[in-house]
């Protein structure tokens, strides 16, 4: 079979050698082009591919004119083997052709090496009102892979798009760019998350959170107190960790106040995963500030998930000498548990061994996150 192949190719070979002028081409092109066979296209764009004259390439860039599907597709196949610079010029052709698939063809072959001489094309494909909106979709990821000012600015223009497919792969397209050139992208992804349509919103949403930029999370936190409580725990699932204090601190809100108990405890799950000295300050101040014994319990436990594990012990033992209630001192003695220190087992093995209000909730402590033998 391999010997088979080899012989077909040298018989290529042989017949580019022996007839590639123009005349030739135009010979060949017509008997293969019209042949209407997989054989015979297959052959001519091989044949064309081996001359790479002017000739020939226009020849090949013919061939996606074509109505017949499979001739187009062979034609593809064929440009994708050219050598970058030859390919790239064809491209740009090519965006402006007839068919949407050699469109289409055009702008997802441009992603893989983009270029900025195709923003003029890619411009009008995306405000011709006759162009279909898959095309729009292609070139929305063709202008993000450009990563350009001008790209941006065109990307900037398709959110007025209305079509809800064309909004939100304009939202992700603009979240894939560098920071260095989406400065003030946040604004324009913003505006979404006012929309009256659910889906909008949280796509908006979800392409913030994939930008894990600080601006962005700080732009959440302003809105997310104010969605409805399935789009809340759906975020608050996927987001993490978190690094600004406006967003540490609606977490909170949402842990201590929300009506909902499955919003209270998605937020008091992602809490207890971003829990770092950075934000003890802050847990420490709803602490004080708050008026009833659940809401301390809850941040009593929250302070035992600490990054900082010195830091948690520390400050649930402060609270075990400062606080006056009874119930919430012993949260604080079996939260330890959790942080699991040496230092912690040792100050809970004290309260045992004093056989007071406290060594039962030190013992629980123990039997249930620490080992004796530890």
């Amino acid at each position: 079979m391999e010997n088979h192949s080899g012989q077909t190719e040298a018989l290529l070979e042989e017949l580019v050698l022996h007839y590639s002028r123009n005349d030739d081409i135009d010979l060949i092109y017509d008997i293969l082009s019209n042949s209407y066979t997989n054989t015979g296209i297959y052959w001519l764009t091989r044949y064309l591919f081996y001359i790479k004259n002017s000739k020939s390439l226009e020849k090949l860039k013919g061939l996606t004119k074509r109505n017949r599907l499979q001739t187009r597709q062979a034609a593809y196949l064929t440009i994708q083997q050219l050598p970058r610079k030859l390919k790239e010029q064809i491209l740009l052709e090519l965006l402006t052709y007839p068919y949407q698939d050699t469109v289409i063809f055009a702008l997802k072959e441009l992603r893989k090496n983009p270029t900025v001489l195709a923003l003029p094309a890619i411009k009008d494909i995306c405000f011709k009102s006759t162009t279909d909106k898959n095309i729009i979709k292609e070139a929305i990821k063709t202008l993000s892979a450009t990563q350009s000012e001008e790209s941006l600015s065109i990307l900037k223009i398709l959110l007025e798009n209305k079509d809800e497919e064309i909004q939100k792969e304009t939202i992700a397209g603009l979240s894939k760019f560098s920071q260095s050139i989406k400065k003030g992208w946040h604004i324009h992804i913003e505006k979404f998350l006012s929309s009256a349509n659910n889906q909008i919103r949280e796509y908006a949403y979800l392409n913030l959170i994939k930008s894990k930029d600080l601006k962005a999370e700080k732009i959440i936190s302003r809105y997310l107190p104010k969605e409805n409580p399935e789009l809340k725990i759906k975020l608050l699932a996927i987001i993490r960790p978190i690094k600004t204090k406006s967003m540490f601190k609606m977490c909170l809100n949402l842990m201590l106040f929300s009506p909902s108990d499955t919003v209270s405890t998605a937020a008091y799950s992602l809490l207890s995963r971003s829990v770092t000295s950075k934000f003890m300050p802050v847990v420490k101040k709803y602490y004080e500030n708050a008026k009833d014994r659940i809401k301390k319990n809850m941040l009593i436990t929250l302070i035992a998930y600490c990054k900082d594990k010195d830091l948690g012990f520390k400050t649930l033992k402060q609270i075990c000498f400062d606080e006056n209630d009874l119930l919430l001192k012993n949260t604080a003695i079996e939260s330890m548990g959790i942080i699991a220190s040496k230092a912690c087992k040792e100050f809970l093995l004290k309260i045992i061994k004093q056989n007071n209000e406290y060594s039962y909730s030190a013992f629980i402590s123990i039997r249930e996150n620490l080992s004796l033998d530890d």
